[in-house]
This record gives structure tokens, C-alpha cells and sequence, in this order.
């Protein structure tokens, strides 16, 4: 057996193994054994990149950050199959077939800051997200601007004149804007807000 052979041997019962630690799923592995006969390119750290790309979205994430997940390999049964930093493994991935960049057409997206998509994914949160900043800057049409000062005044009295009242100001703009968001720190009011 060729020492690359003995080497890729290696890597597959490392990818094995960590489905029976439930640290990957055979379908995480299925996707990079699949990537690597397409796309060639069969180095362990774009199998290990395509496989917890795979399983980061089946535990809800869209992405999987590179250096979160290089910082998490300590302890890991993967550890071998990560290359020694976060650029070594960027640079090996923009080598790859199955990786294109933001906007192309391919298995995997990697971005700017490290993040790998399934590009399916990627496209979804950029459709997402132009679709909050259409509504963002999109203001609703018919409005009684009389009525919306008065149900202000009877949802908010206690505005002290020459300040700020900014619960009343959320909800002006939770009215007015097709897209608004409500955010604060606990008991800063939001509920109150919203209702």
C-alpha cells in the first residue's frame, strides 16, 4: 500500500469513527465522499469542511464559521483531519472544485469571513436578506397619520415634553415601515411595545 493510500485509509475510518461518536452523521460523510469523487480534491480537510458544513445545518446553523470550528477541534476525534491553521484551511478550500465564492454556482460557498455555506443555503440568506432590506426601506402605504398620533398618545401618556419617549417612537415606525425590528434588554419594554 502507497503512503497515500495508507493516508486516505486513515482519514475514511477517522470520518467513520466520528459517526460513532456522533460527532458527524453518515450523511455528512456521504456529502464529502460524494464532493470529492465530483469535484476531486479528496484532502481531509475539505472532506472534514464539507462534512460539519453538512451537519452545522442539520443543528440549525446556516454556515459553518472556519475558526469557530478549527477553536473546537481540541477534544475532538477529528483532530487529525484539521489542518494546523484557519488560512491553511481557506486556502485549501478556494482550491477546490466544489467551493466557488459569493454569487457563483456551486456545492459550497465560501466567503470573506470564513463562512462555508451549502451553496443552496447561501443563495436562501441572501434572498432573505434582500428581501428585509426591500421592506426595511419600504414604508406603508394609507396610513391616517391623525390616527397614529392619537392611538400614540393613548398607548403612550407619560412622554414628558422635550424628551424622547423611544417605545412610542418603536411603535411609530413598527406602523409606518413594512419591516421593523423591536429589540432591547430585559424589562426595557418590548412586550409593552408590541401590544
Amino acid at each position: 500500500m502507497t503512503e497515500i493510500g495508507a493516508a486516505s485509509d486513515r482519514w475514511e475510518t477517522l470520518l467513520s469513527q466520528s459517526v460513532e461518536h456522533g460527532e458527524l452523521r453518515a450523511l455528512d460523510l456521504h456529502l464529502a465522499f460524494w464532493l470529492a469523487r465530483v469535484a476531486g480534491g479528496a484532502q481531509p480537510e475539505r472532506l472534514l469542511a464539507a462534512a460539519l458544513t453538512s451537519r452545522a445545518s442539520a443543528g440549525g446553523d446556516v454556515c459553518l464559521d472556519l475558526a469557530a470550528a478549527h477553536n473546537r477541534r481540541v477534544g475532538s476525534s477529528l483532530a487529525p483531519l484539521y489542518p494546523s491553521s484557519v488560512d491553511e484551511w481557506r486556502l485549501s478550500l478556494r482550491d477546490w472544485a466544489a467551493v466557488g465564492a459569493p454569487g457563483e454556482h456551486s456545492p459550497l460557498v465560501l466567503d470573506a469571513a470564513d463562512r462555508l455555506y451549502l451553496g443552496r443555503f447561501w443563495a436562501y440568506e441572501q434572498a432573505v436578506a434582500e428581501r428585509i432590506r426591500v421592506l426595511a426601506r419600504s414604508w406603508v402605504a394609507g396610513i391616517n397619520n391623525d390616527l397614529l398620533r392619537a392611538g400614540l398618545a393613548r398607548w403612550f401618556p407619560h412622554t414628558v415634553t422635550g424628551t424622547v419617549d423611544w417605545q412610542q417612537v418603536a411603535a411609530a415606525v413598527a406602523v409606518l415601515k413594512q419591516f421593523a425590528v423591536i429589540s432591547g434588554g430585559p424589562g426595557t419594554g418590548k412586550t409593552h411595545t408590541v401590544a
